[in-house]
């Protein structure tokens, strides 16, 4: 490569899962000599996740949860954004849904890529379609961005989950007191506060978070990861593990139960069932129940029918059920791709 070529990268970060993402992309660059700059607005475990991981990040703050803070944030981010870029100057920005990085760019005249895989997030769609220098996508998602769209064979899970990313480690089942073989369910319950999950005023009701505890102590233990204060009943259930231990915990699992599709692709991806209840949906967990087998989508409204879904599942023997689902993780891998060096040969591709 040219050494007087611009070897200089934004990585934008809007939300936990994106740190995920961008981790093993950032180590890559750091290791072929790019200058990387990990810009993220805050929201709950993505400052933590950034430490835990050792990335250095410039913080750049929230958007809010309210309409008028997210209008007024909207604006004072954008214009952090500018700035950083005007100081630092980098060739590229590279995020998940960043309409800070994709407008910034278009003023600056950087290229931007941008993923998106929430193809009911209509309004970010809207406002990035204009300013993006490429949208990057999975085949099946439903928009069409003409001649800026880019539709790429995988999963933003497996850009930190593949094989060639992962390991799972079992010291996850001591730090969780559970034995090799044991069946635990993990169950996510989520805030429905994203821009995106207008119109969802409320998820699981807490008789039915209760209701599904329950019936699933009956089969293993239950370890519960929540971003709203649970019911009194099955607060002693909530995870106390490191962050970074969080997929560990998915790929020695039995089930994965709740309201995030990044949990049940997560799941989906490590060979894990998944249960995944939204009134949207997903592009990529559709695929990953008609294709594969391996998720279970349900409406919200269809809470009880989702909990006994869980159940049959778990009726099934460990050691069986881990070969069947074992069997289908394989044939979704043998079809999709290192997201991380799709990532990475972009951005060479880009900048040579």
């Amino acid at each position: 490569m040219n050494p007087k070529i611009n070897k200089r990268v934004i990585l934008d970060v809007n939300h936990p899962a994106d740190v995920h993402f961008i981790k093993n992309l950032y180590f890559d660059l750091i290791k072929k000599d790019y200058t990387v700059l990990v810009v993220a607005s805050k929201k709950p475990l993505t400052y933590e996740l950034l430490a835990e991981y050792d990335i250095p990040h410039q913080q750049i703050g929230t958007y809010g949860t309210t309409n008028c803070s997210k209008a007024f944030n909207w604006i004072w981010l954008n214009l952090k954004m500018l700035l950083i870029c005007l100081r630092f100057r980098p060739s590229v920005i590279l995020g998940t849904v960043s309409f800070r990085g994709a407008f910034v760019g278009w003023l600056l005249n950087i290229k931007s890529y941008c993923f998106d895989d929430t193809q009911h997030a209509t309004k970010q769609i809207a406002l990035i379609k204009p300013f993006a220098y490429r949208i990057l996508t999975a085949p099946n998602y439903i928009h069409n961005f003409g001649e800026k769209h880019i539709r790429y064979n995988g999963y933003h899970e497996l850009a930190y989950l593949h094989p060639n990313r992962y390991i799972p480690d079992p010291a996850i089942l001591d730090l969780l007191g559970v034995k090799k073989g044991e069946k635990y369910i993990v169950i996510r319950f989520v805030a429905w506060n994203a821009t995106h999950d207008a119109g969802i005023a409320n998820g699981f009701t807490d008789e039915n978070k209760v209701y599904a505890v329950t019936e699933f102590l009956k089969h293993g233990k239950v370890f519960i990861s929540s971003e709203e204060a649970l019911p009194d009943e099955i607060k002693k259930y909530a995870i106390k593990i490191p962050f970074t231990k969080i997929h560990d915990m998915i790929y020695y699992s039995s089930l994965v139960f709740g309201e995030s599709s990044t949990m049940a692709s997560e799941a989906a991806v490590l060979g894990v069932p998944a249960i995944f209840l939204d009134n949207s949906g997903r592009c990529y967990t559709d695929e990953q129940e008609k294709r594969y087998g391996l998720v279970v989508n349900y409406k919200i409204k269809q809470q009880k029918a989702a909990i006994e879904k869980a159940v049959e599942l778990l009726k099934l023997g460990y050691s069986e059920n881990k070969a069947f689902f074992d069997k289908k993780r394989e044939q979704l891998l043998h079809d999709k791709i290192d997201v991380t060096e799709f990532q990475l040969s972009l951005l060479e591709k880009a900048i040579s």
